[in-house]
């Protein structure tokens, strides 16, 4: 039997809401959030019409940046477990072709021994016909086919070959 039936629990994608990955992603969301609604914040505070201050500005440019950082790591994150699921499954694969090819030999060698059964009892049964055949007497088997030549044969009375009567 195959060592994974149930492929969703293979590598990390079994990750539960309370596992370490989980929690962490869930951290680093929060703070992104924190940081946006921090932003907002002070856009709020900027009267209308006022330019903007150059903290603001760089404050701004800087959560873009860690926005983009935060997408980048996600990016990296997300191909590492895509990577990991890839070679747990592929593993999983190879050991279901190994149990498939196994259970092919053992039936292929199954089938075999039957059908060297059955043959064997079709030979035993053709060697019986055949010694009651080769039991018959030579009168039996004379007589046998002269009737059959009776009846294939049509009996005319005409001995002669030319065709004439």
């Amino acid at each position: 039997m195959p060592a994974f039936k149930d492929y969703r629990l293979i590598g990390s994608g079994a990750a539960t809401r309370n596992s370490p990955g989980v929690i962490l992603k869930q951290i680093a969301l929060a703070a992104v959030r924190i940081r946006r609604a921090l932003l907002y914040l002070e856009l709020l505070a900027v009267p209308m019409g006022t330019p903007m201050s150059d903290r603001l500005l760089t404050t701004i440019i800087e959560l873009e940046e860690a926005l983009q950082e935060e997408v980048r790591r996600e990016a990296e994150r997300a191909g590492a477990w895509r990577d990991r699921e890839y070679a747990a499954l592929a593993a999983a694969a190879t050991e279901e072709h190994r149990w498939l090819d196994m259970q092919e030999r053992e039936q292929v060698a199954a089938a075999q021994q039957a059908a060297a059964e059955e043959a064997g009892h079709w030979q035993a049964a053709a060697d019986t016909w055949c010694a009651r055949l080769a039991a018959l007497s030579d009168p039996f088997l004379k007589e046998l086919l002269r009737r059959h030549l009776a009846m294939v044969l049509p009996e005319t009375g005409d001995d002669h070959s030319h065709g004439e009567g």
